[in-house]
């Protein structure tokens, strides 16, 4: 019979970095406890730096064979150490540090190469930091994606801090988030009340589950972290499904809790932790919105209407005899130094350069030339596209485009003024204060305006993409041509399907059938979240490459098209910025080249 599968990854001493206390007790205890299961799971498989050995991509990729992932009910990886937040990506960091970029970890890539192995369950616990890094440069999935037939599992997601924070350790409790864990699923007196599911209970099973365990720990973490003088709130999603959804089960109840009255205590505590926990988000998602400006997305609607030339050029593709490529000042440009675009909150930041263009025949993909900065971009029929870029001389860190968007260009699509406007939810992906649960908070905004503002769709396609929704991705992107649009290059990335290219130099997918999401039926959201879809063949994709500076890292995993390899190459001179930006005139030609090669043939 296939076991269960657990993977720990323990990095306590990365090059460079601090040393985190009890980190090796901690990874010891989960692999008690899994040993505890020998039933449901297989033998541990653990990555460890203790006793200085050190813990490398290569070492993982030899030891994680293909036969060993294979099939599996559920793989559960747990990784301890420190890590980051890098431009909408979740980064682990091995005993190399940050200073090599193939021995870091995008754990967003790592996780879409593990579901082709066809796991029914996968299960990933992050106990590092998310907090925000620039210049580190990129990081590897670890493994090779599986090649052949699978079925997308369900996804659990348990990260012990919210993006863009930190986590923390102590000399007494070690890394806290794990000590919660291991006090819901390996206490010596037992599971805690909170952590016992009542749905399983009225089954008359004493089940730790997926979403039991989540709300345990929101309230824990806290409590753990309040002791040490610090702030930390884990952000998880439970995606696996009643009832196959345990993570402890016990065959009598704790003798603390036998005769007592928690089932209801549960049930209250339960109610009020989800309450106090939307309250808060909702207060944090207000203050973002209050505090974003709306001046770029203003100030590029009225520029949608001026046809004056400025100084930005847009390199034209596949137009030159002898393939070189051609410039033209086919850019609209402003700058306002009053009604500047400021991204990040930084009133210093430099900002004010605005580009916009028009789709002109068939064009669907380009690359605009800013001094030393090439962005490749895509365009829409019908729509304008929007840039702000920055571009300070002065600090590398504050270069490149940061906000692109899509701006329909007939009159009577103005913005309802209540409502969560495209930057609002941008700046919220960027910043880690959207998250996967508040989809269905926000799937009208999502749905309903994505054929007017695109960048609504590729916030909504990278949500999922974090816990795994591969058919609300793929339902999202057959929403576009239902509507005359091309699908963004974005979304088309995420639905994990091949790349075809047709005969015009664009490229094209073929989305199978998606079956409906009773779940989300029963949730109360709109048809167009959950109902089916029938298949749809020769979709076809507007632009060359992600628009998000995140989905260059998903590139590689992508063997469609050898463009994919190619570009991937060049993942080491995007700019920091969240919308993607070749920095350099080396690269930035290599860029145009590529385009200009594909687009011709």
């Amino acid at each position: 019979m296939v076991k269960r599968l657990f993977i720990g990854i323990a990095v306590a001493r990365p090059v460079g970095m601090q040393t985190l206390p009890k980190v090796y007790d901690s990874m010891n205890r989960l692999c008690d406890y899994v040993a505890s299961y020998e039933d449901d799971f297989d033998a541990p498989i653990v990555f460890s730096d203790h006793g200085g050995t050190k813990v490398t991509s290569e070492q993982i990729r030899e030891v994680l064979h293909p036969s060993i992932l294979l099939n599996r009910p559920r793989i559960l990886i747990y990784f301890i150490g420190h890590g980051a937040f890098v431009e909408s990506n979740q980064v682990w960091y091995l005993s190399e540090g940050r200073d090599q970029p193939y021995q870091r970890v995008n754990v967003g890539a790592l996780q879409e190469v593990l579901e082709t192995y066809g796991p029914e369950q996968l299960c990933i616990f992050s106990d590092a930091c998310q907090t925000p890094e620039v210049g580190v440069g990129g990081a590897v999935p670890l493994l090779d994606k599986n090649i052949g037939e699978f079925d997308f599992p369900l996804v659990d997601s348990f990260r012990s801090t919210a993006k863009g924070m930190k986590a923390f350790a102590s000399k007494e409790y070690g890394p806290i988030f794990t000590h919660a864990v291991l006090e819901a699923i390996h206490g010596d007196d037992g599971p805690p009340a909170l952590a016992i599911d009542r749905l399983h209970l009225e089954k008359d099973r004493i089940v730790v589950s997926s979403q039991s365990l989540r709300v345990f720990l929101k309230s824990r973490v806290k409590e753990l972290a309040t002791l040490i003088q610090r702030n930390q709130k884990p952000r998880m999603h439970s995606g696996l499904d009643y009832f196959e959804n345990d993570y402890l089960e016990v065959e009598k109840l704790p003798p603390s809790l036998e005769g007592s009255t928690f089932l209801s205590k549960t049930d209250s505590a339960i109610s009020h932790s989800a309450r106090e926990q939307r309250n808060e988000e909702e207060e944090i998602k207000r203050s973002a919105a209050s505090a974003w400006r709306r001046d770029f997305w203003d100030h590029s609607t009225d520029l949608s209407h001026q046809f004056g030339y400025g100084t930005g050029a847009i390199i034209s593709l596949g137009t030159s005899a002898n393939g070189s490529p051609i410039e033209g000042p086919s850019f609209m440009v402003s700058r306002s130094a009053s009604e500047r675009f400021d991204p990040k909150g930084d009133e210093n930041d430099p900002g004010g350069h605005y580009f916009l263009s028009k789709i002109s025949g068939n064009r669907h993909a380009d690359v605009l030339r800013y001094d030393d900065l090439y962005v490749p971009i895509q365009f829409q029929s019908g729509f304008y596209t929007a840039i702000s870029m920055a571009v300070s001389q002065n600090d590398s860190n504050k270069r490149g485009v940061n906000a692109m968007g899509w701006i329909y260009s007939e009159a009577g699509t103005a913005r309802e003024p209540d409502r969560l406007s495209s930057m609002q939810m941008f700046k919220g992906l960027v910043d880690g204060i959207i998250l996967p649960e508040d989809i269905p908070f926000l799937a009208k905004s999502l749905r309903r305006d994505k054929h007017v503002d695109m960048l609504f769709g590729l916030v909504a396609a990278y949500l999922y993409d974090e816990v795994g929704d591969i058919e609300g991705i793929r339902r999202l992107a057959g929403f576009y041509p239902c509507h005359g649009q091309d699908i963004p290059f974005d979304i088309a990335l995420l639905c994990r399907l091949e790349f075809q290219v047709n005969k015009n130099g664009q490229f094209e997918i073929s989305i199978p059938a998606v079956s409906e999401d009773k779940r989300s039926q029963n949730a109360g959201l709109p048809d167009y979240v959950w109902k089916s879809m029938p298949a749809l063949e020769n979709v076809r994709i507007a632009g060359l490459a992600p628009v998000f500076r995140s989905g260059w890292g998903r590139l590689s995993l992508n063997e469609s098209s050898s463009l994919f390899k190619e570009l991937g190459d060049l993942q080491g001179f995007l700019a920091d910025s969240p919308v993607a930006t070749i920095q350099g005139h080396c690269a930035g030609t290599e860029l145009v080249q590529l385009f200009a090669r594909f687009m011709e043939k």
